[in-house]
């Protein structure tokens, strides 16, 4: 095995390019998209989404974004947890939903749950999406 820096994208054949995206949260983390025969999943864990609106990088998220079939995002929070851990590194499931409104997947998945939160919690994130 062997690891390959990628600095925006790297094109590993005809058929596959990957694409990073640099996420804000505390320590770094990168977003990838992957592209597969015109088929796009992008996967951002570990990505403040209001803080990067506040650093005026929201609309370079929403770029690195547009044309995903499927996008699987950090949900972590309710908007009342979000409002107290703001910094942490983790988004709102109200901000991804902000997200996916505007970069239209066919499919969004909320991923990075709280280990803490009990199933009824994790319902009600449900009845959000």
């Amino acid at each position: 095995m062997s690891f390959v820096k990628i600095d925006k994208s790297l094109k590993v054949d005809d058929s596959l390019t990957l694409e990073v995206f640099n996420n804000h949260h505390p320590g770094e983390a990168s977003g990838i998209k992957i592209i597969n025969n015109g088929k796009v999943f992008t996967f951002l864990t570990d990505n403040e989404i209001e803080l990067l609106r506040k650093n005026n990088r929201y609309k370079e998220l929403i770029e690195f974004c547009k044309g995903s079939d499927c996008i699987a995002h950090d949900a972590q929070y309710s908007k009342e947890e979000y409002s107290h851990k703001e910094g942490w590194g983790h988004s709102s499931i109200i901000h991804v939903l902000d997200l996916f409104i505007e970069t239209k997947p066919k499919i969004g998945i909320f991923t990075h749950h709280d280990p803490n939160h009990t199933d009824v919690q994790i319902d009600e994130f449900e009845e959000l999406g």
